[in-house]
C-alpha cells in the first residue's frame, strides 16, 4: 500500500512525519509524493495558527474519502490539531478514518491495521505501551516537495 503524508507547521511536525514514515516503511508500506496514487493519506497537522488549521480543513475537504483518482481507502489526521479537536474532526469530516495526537504517532501502523480490518473510525486509546521516544527507526527527509517526501533514506537511530 502507498502512503502520502502532508506535513503542516513546525520542525517538530516534520520530525514526527519522519518517524511516521520510518514506522510505516518497516511495515512494508511505500511512501509516495503523489496523493492521487496513495491508498492512505495522513495529514500531520498544526494548531498553533488558524491559517494552518484552515489549510488542513480545506485539504480534508478535497478528499472526502477519496483521492482525485479514487484510490484512497484510509485518511488520517495526526498532530496537534488532532489532539485539540479529536471527535470534532470526525463530525466535520466523517470520511476521516483515524485521529491521533502527537504522543501516539507510534501507534499509527497498528491503527491502520485496525481500520483496514474493521473499517471503522479509530482514535487512540491504549493500543500498547510503547512511547514515541522508544521507536527504533526514523525516516530522514533528504529533499521535500510541497505535498510529500522524495529522495529519502531510512536510517537506524
Amino acid at each position: 500500500m502507498k502512503v502520502f503524508i502532508r506535513t503542516y507547521g513546525c520542525q517538530m511536525n516534520v520530525r514526527d512525519s519522519e518517524v511516521i514514515s520510518g514506522l510505516l516503511q518497516t511495515m512494508n508500506y511505500e511512501l509516495t509524493a503523489n496523493p492521487s496514487s496513495a491508498d492512505i493519506i495522513i495529514f500531520n497537522t498544526c494548531s498553533v495558527r488558524k491559517h494552518a488549521e484552515d489549510k488542513v480543513w480545506s485539504d480534508l475537504g478535497r478528499f472526502k474519502g477519496q483521492s482525485p483518482a479514487g484510490t484512497v481507502t484510509i485518511i488520517g489526521v495526526v498532530g496537534c490539531m488532532a489532539q485539540a479537536y479529536k471527535e470534532k474532526i470526525f463530525e466535520k469530516a466523517p470520511w476521516v478514518d483515524f485521529v491521533v495526537g502527537p504522543s501516539d504517532i507510534h501507534k499509527i501502523p497498528q491503527i491502520i491495521e485496525n481500520v483496514t480490518r474493521h473499517q471503522s473510525q479509530v482514535t487512540t486509546e491504549s493500543l500498547f505501551d510503547l512511547k514515541i521516544w522508544e521507536t527504533e527507526v526514523v525516516f530522514v527527509q533528504k529533499k521535500s516537495t510541497i505535498l510529500g517526501f522524495t529522495k529519502t533514506k531510512t536510517i537506524p537511530m
